[in-house]
């Protein structure tokens, strides 16, 4: 059995850690490597870590400087033993399934994959979801990147996965920035060869207020989202993949799109400087769409709201 090192990010989750670190130990895949990262946790949660330490050979915690989730990510990637040949990542207020990691593993083996996918369960309980399935689906990384946006948060986020390390470790999540998953994950994908994806719902992600997404309705959490969307975009240019270069630049325009529709009548001062944003990456981006319809639609709110918004009164009536 190879040896996994599985990193997880520890921050003030006193009430949720043990949940984690247990169903962690609980694996029936064994041969595991806990890195528990206390990046400054002003709670308990950095005696939490000590205490499953002392009790278990095969947890390791170091205690840093708080830094944030990427920060504390590329702190356990850099410690990351020369004897690793996979490595996961699981955030310290989720929990899995008991068989995450063997079923993930026997599938990376058996089909002679870099990155083997599990399917999430949102839950706002502790108790688990009993979902097996036995279909998987097997991609090459282009075909991968043109069903990117099929289901893009089971795509986009790095703790439903097993990465072969040397898919991973010459990358480095960019620090500062939330939704940093949004940078790193197409980044990864570009150096792979094949993936597995197992419908099974292994992970757990619990649903839990103070989180870092559902605490990030602010202006700061916004343009986090909005550049690191605009990343996509630039990764899946360098990709040269025109699907995924087109989908990626319609989710862009359309989120920056929605948001301005969003404060159109709340607030018009914000409006203003997100209508910037997005007649900027219209110009930037919007040829790379190929699709004359999608183009109008863009184009027509570039020009004006009002022409844009009889449009769209327009096309509902027919």
């Amino acid at each position: 059995m190879d040896l996994i090192s599985i990193i997880v990010p520890v921050y003030n989750v006193e009430n949720y850690l043990e949940r984690c670190i247990n169903s962690l130990l609980n694996q029936t895949y064994k041969n595991l490597e806990i890195i528990l990262i206390d990046d400054g946790s002003t709670d308990n949660s950095g005696c939490i870590c000590d205490k499953y330490a002392s009790k278990f050979e095969n947890i390791i915690v170091y205690h840093k400087k708080n830094g944030g989730l990427s920060s504390a990510r590329n702190y356990g990637l850099d410690r990351i033993g020369n004897n690793i040949k996979y490595i996961a990542f699981v955030d310290s207020d989720d929990f899995l399934h008991p068989r995450m990691y063997e079923i993930l593993y026997n599938d990376l083996i058996k089909y002679e994959c870099d990155i083997a996918v599990c399917n999430i369960y949102k839950t706002y309980t502790t108790k688990n979801n009993e979902y097996i399935s036995e279909k998987v689906t097997i991609l090459n990384s282009n075909e991968y990147l043109n069903n990117y946006f099929d289901d893009f948060y089971r795509s986009n986020v790095v703790w439903n996965k097993l990465y072969k390390k040397e898919c991973i470790q010459n990358l480095r999540f960019k620090e500062g920035k939330i939704y940093e998953d949004i940078f790193y994950s197409p980044q990864v994908v570009c150096n792979t060869n094949k993936i597995v994806i197992n419908e099974s719902k292994l992970y757990y992600y619990y649903q839990r207020r103070g989180s870092i997404l559902n605490g990030s309705s602010n202006i700061n959490g916004w343009n986090d989202f909005f550049e690191a969307s605009e990343a996509l975009v630039k990764v899946a240019i360098n990709t040269k993949n025109e699907i995924f270069i087109m989908k990626s630049v319609d989710y862009y325009l359309g989120i920056l799109l929605n948001r301005c529709l969003d404060l159109y009548h709340e607030d018009k001062n914000k409006y203003a400087n997100y209508k910037v944003k997005y007649n900027r990456a219209v110009k930037k981006y919007i040829l790379k769409l190929k699709k004359w319809k999608t183009i109008l639609v863009y184009s027509l709110f570039y020009i004006n709201i009002n022409i844009y918004m009889a449009f769209i009164r327009i096309k509902k009536s027919i």
